[in-house]
Parts: structure tokens; C-alpha cells; sequence
């Protein structure tokens, strides 16, 4: 049998909302980038150019997964809350015996 399973939901969320303002500096570092100004217009200069945007592009892409796991984080740690209040309902609800 396996030992169960023990959550520190409060552990969990706090570490969800680093993680989310983590995602959001990614995702707004990259957003907030200046343009590329390429002067003079030389081959070497529009290959910059385009691998800087497509770094861009897969930079707001990473900071949008990391806030994504940031969710389902959250997600996990209010559904074993919710798990855990439910339990504890369900033994407030059973009928106590003093036979013991």
C-alpha cells in the first residue's frame, strides 16, 4: 500500500502565483522589446531582424506555458482543498458512537 499522498495547498498556491508573475515577465519582456531599426539595409542585418522577431515570438510563447502551468497549479491546489473539505464533511456527517 502506498503512503498517502500530503499537499501544502497554501505551499501550492503561493508557489503558483510566483510562477504566474514569473510567465507574465516573460511574455511582457518580450512584448515590450523595441523594434529592430536595421541601418543600412545589409543581408546580414534582415537575417538579425527576423531571427530577433521569431526570438520574440517563442519568448511570449514560453512566458504563456509558464503561466499556463501557473493555472493548472492553482487548479491542483484548489482541488485537493476542495477533496480535503469534502472528506472532512463526509466524517462530520457520519453518526458518532461512544461504544468505544
Amino acid at each position: 500500500m502506498h503512503p498517502p499522498i500530503e499537499i501544502d495547498a497554501t505551499a501550492l498556491l503561493s508557489s503558483a502565483s510566483r510562477v504566474m508573475a514569473c510567465g507574465g515577465l516573460i511574455a511582457g519582456d518580450a512584448r515590450a522589446a523595441p523594434a529592430t531599426v536595421l541601418v543600412p539595409r545589409w543581408a546580414a542585418g534582415d537575417a538579425a531582424r527576423r531571427a530577433a522577431g521569431a526570438l520574440g515570438a517563442r519568448a511570449i510563447a514560453l512566458g504563456t506555458d509558464v503561466t499556463a502551468v501557473a493555472h493548472h497549479l492553482r487548479t491542483a491546489a484548489l482541488s485537493y482543498t476542495a477533496a480535503d473539505e469534502r472528506a472532512a464533511g463526509r466524517f462530520r456527517a457520519m453518526p458518532r458512537t461512544d461504544a468505544w
